[in-house]
């Protein structure tokens, strides 16, 4: 149940549009009932996609380098899924003519699972 005075999604923590009793975050749909209570009614209105990677990790590698050598991992991860991060990114650009650079604003969506 979420609160109607705060209108914020169960699932995401996201906001609740009062309009359309719709989370504008994950799409997820509530209902008021006669107590002034919002209840969940529908879970998820789109589909989600889940990105993998994978890197092999040599156990003597790790043992020599450890730390370093773990980071090094995660950033091989961080490569293998940076085209399905660009995908779904929404980049806006603002000319400012005075200073006469151009602000490039960037924004991505993600749902962080409950069961991490």
């Amino acid at each position: 149940m979420a609160d109607l005075k705060s209108l914020t999604c169960v699932c995401c923590g996201g906001r609740i549009n009062r309009a359309t009793m719709k989370c504008e975050y994950c799409g997820t749909e509530y209902e008021v009932k006669d107590n002034n209570t919002v209840i969940r009614i529908e879970r998820f209105q789109n589909p989600v996609q889940e990105f993998r990677a994978c890197v092999l990790v040599d156990d003597y590698d790790l043992q020599i380098g450890g730390e370093e050598y773990m980071k090094y991992a995660t950033n091989r991860l961080c490569e293998e899924m940076l085209p399905a991060v660009l995908s779904g990114m929404r980049i806006r650009a603002e000319k400012d003519y005075r200073t006469n650079l151009t602000r490039l604003d960037g924004s991505l969506r993600i749902v962080i699972p409950k069961e991490k």
